[in-house]
């Protein structure tokens, strides 16, 4: 993990490690991104903050909320504060509590659900995607089919 944050680069263009990705504007004009990996985890970034990752069951394995990194352990969420020790970056893992952990996966829901929506009505406007726009958008309408009515925290935040 680098010491210094930089911007996230072009995740469309440079993705590689997820094969089917796709880029548009919410009607908040927010840009939102979305990349599957081969196995099918899902990943999906709302500019810069908040990116949410998904495991192949669909549960919350790591995100980047509000500036701060969330780890999926034993299906409870941590945060995840970074002291610098040296030149090295070492995370302490602070567990959240019930209530804290039960809002962070209703905002997450939510900004699902607004995806949802605009899947619903064809609303992704300025649409990119690779390799091509029907099967990115053949993949996001499975993934979300397949999504279980409630979000549940992964095991491990390992893929």
């Amino acid at each position: 993990m680098a010491l210094e944050e930089h911007p996230r680069e072009d995740l469309l263009r440079d993705g590689v490690t997820m094969p089917v990705r796709g880029r548009w504007l919410a009607p908040d004009g927010q840009s939102v991104f979305v990349g599957f990996r081969s196995n099918g985890q899902m990943s999906l970034y709302l500019g810069e903050d908040p990116v949410y990752q998904f495991n192949t069951q669909h549960a919350l394995r790591r995100a980047f909320v509000a500036g701060q990194r969330y780890a999926a352990e034993a299906g409870r969420l941590q945060r995840l504060t970074a002291p610098i020790r040296g030149s090295r970056l070492q995370f302490q893992h602070v567990l959240l509590d019930d209530v804290t952990s039960a809002g962070f996966l209703a905002e997450c829901e939510a900004r699902l659900q607004m995806i949802e929506a605009q899947l619903a009505t064809d609303d992704l406007r300025c649409l990119e995607a690779r390799p091509d726009v029907a099967e990115f958008i053949a993949c996001l309408r499975d993934w979300c089919a397949r999504r279980p009515a409630r979000l549940s925290i992964a095991q491990a935040s390992r893929a």
